[in-house]
């Protein structure tokens, strides 16, 4: 349960593909602060590592990506409390908007086109927070999907796999978001 009082004494350095409970206690904290918007999901892929970065550039921290000692003992601490300035730091809502208005029509074609798969991930990637579904319609169905249940409740983490590229995704009964884009 994320509490203050639960928040962790010790840290493992945590990078891209780390999953566990330290994972979802940094996402939660990052979004407490305006950081981070994606879906909490406990693993430490895309949406994550952009949201740390932008902490720690804000705080005068080495930009790396990954949530190690000095990253995380300056986010959970009573030093680092909610503040409107720290909102306009993440992008990734900005970005996730306008592609889902043109997505049915404008990327359909890219599949057909020879070489344009780092275009298909670019579509791909404006949907990190947003719907799997959504994301499907625009670029079309993955070769394959594999779900497994999340280490973070009910819900399922799923890899959608396409030729060039994977998509990490959350689902809870109804809903799917789209947690990061990584190429293969």
């Amino acid at each position: 349960v994320y509490a203050r009082e639960n928040w962790p004494t010790s840290f493992r350095t945590l990078s891209r593909g780390k999953q566990g409970e330290d994972v979802y206690m940094v996402q939660m904290r990052l979004r407490e602060l305006g950081y981070y918007t994606g879906s909490v999901t406990g693993g430490y892929y895309g949406g994550t590592i952009e949201a740390v970065k932008a902490f720690q550039r804000d705080h005068g921290l080495a930009v790396d990506g990954a949530a190690g000692q000095q990253t995380q003992a300056l986010l959970f601490s009573g030093a680092v409390d909610p503040t409107p300035e720290a909102t306009p730091s993440p992008s990734p809502s900005p970005s996730a908007t306008p592609a889902p208005t043109a997505a049915p029509e404008t990327p359909a074609p890219t599949p057909e086109s020879a070489g344009e798969e780092p275009s298909r991930m670019a579509v791909a990637e404006s949907f990190v927070g947003g719907e799997a579904a959504e994301l499907i319609a625009a670029i079309g169905e993955p070769i394959s999907a594999d779900y497994a249940s999340s280490c973070l409740g009910s819900g399922e983490d799923g890899i959608l796999e396409y030729e060039d590229f994977l998509v990490y995704t959350y689902r809870n009964g109804e809903s799917e978001r789209v947690d990061t884009v990584l190429p293969k």
